[in-house]
């Protein structure tokens, strides 16, 4: 293959992790690829770490003063020249096979934008916490992005043209940490896309991340918002804090989720409607606005071990 890959990499005080991150992109059996890491004016030992990295294909920059990942990715992006690029994290893990699998579809798709991949969770040891397959048809990923999010951000690769489309590429005027939900649902309205069914990233959640905070919960609500435009300002509702977005969003996706509470119509009076699966809603979305907690069960599988086999 003679395409070639450009990675951005934002890194804010993610050491522990950093060093794995990094190696999941040097194993690339796909080697056609530049790193760029981007360190956010770290406090801990990444600023030693990314100093000692001596490799011909990873650029390390350090800013003085943190910026944030979106206003780096807006910054940094407009400068790559490859044909293909991808934005991850500083803690995530990619599958040796991860470029060499989406760049041979991405070429064999030509009429395609971008593509992910499915991926498990894991913990801050490394083990397995879930396995996520995502839709693969197009079609079939826009009818399902209006309740749920079809991709997970990091697992992407993109076209180069897709910087082109959106100006910035994370709108940082919309609440922080979101602006990659609202960015890939409008391009997938409009541009072909796919995910593989292979897990081929390691997606690490920590209670310290800063868009991984009260993940379960509180995502889903706010990505129902995003896709259904609740929020037609966003920098004023991005004045917002983060408290009362949450409160407002989980409201409306209450409301949203159980329209068989609301009376039927006005004529038959106010009449409720309350069935077996509208209760099992109702738990659902209890479960996902925190009023109700579930204890997190580990799987015993390192990734490691996934991504040797799989």
């Amino acid at each position: 293959m003679r395409a070639a890959v450009s990675i951005l990499m934002p890194n804010r005080n993610a050491f522990p992790f950093l060093q794995e991150a990094v190696n999941g992109i040097i194993n690339q059996r796909f080697t056609n690829w530049h790193l760029h890491v981007i360190d956010d004016a770290s406090s801990d030992e990444s600023i030693q770490y990314l100093s000692s990295i001596h490799h011909p294909s990873i650029q390390i920059t350090f800013l003085k003063e943190q910026v944030g990942p979106e206003t780096i990715i807006n910054t940094y992006l407009p400068a790559i020249e490859t044909e293909y690029f991808a934005i991850t994290d500083a803690d995530d893990v990619w599958h040796p096979d991860k470029l060499m699998l989406q760049i041979k579809y991405l070429e064999e798709n030509q009429d395609h934008l971008f593509c992910g991949t499915a991926y498990c969770t894991i913990n801050e040891n490394g083990f397995i916490t879930k396995r996520q397959t995502l839709l693969s048809d197009w079609q079939t990923i826009k009818q399902n992005a209006k309740h749920h999010a079809q991709f997970l951000a990091g697992t992407i690769v993109y076209r180069k043209k897709a910087a082109a489309l959106a100006n910035p590429f994370f709108p940082t005027n919309k609440l922080e940490g979101y602006g990659d939900m609202l960015l890939i649902n409008t391009l997938l309205q409009s541009y072909p896309c796919s995910n593989l069914p292979q897990p081929l990233y390691a997606y690490r959640i920590l209670a310290s991340s800063r868009s991984r905070q009260n993940l379960t919960p509180k995502k889903l609500s706010i990505y129902s918002l995003i896709v259904n435009n609740q929020f037609l300002n966003f920098k004023e509702d991005a004045s917002k804090t983060k408290d009362q977005f949450h409160f407002q969003s989980a409201f409306y996706h209450l409301y949203w989720c159980l329209p068989g509470l609301a009376y039927t119509s006005a004529k038959q009076g106010l009449k409720t409607r309350f069935s077996i699966l509208n209760f099992f809603r109702f738990l659902y979305i209890l479960f996902n606005i925190g009023l109700l907690k579930t204890k997190q069960s580990f799987n015993k599988t390192h990734y490691s071990t996934l991504f040797a086999h799989s």
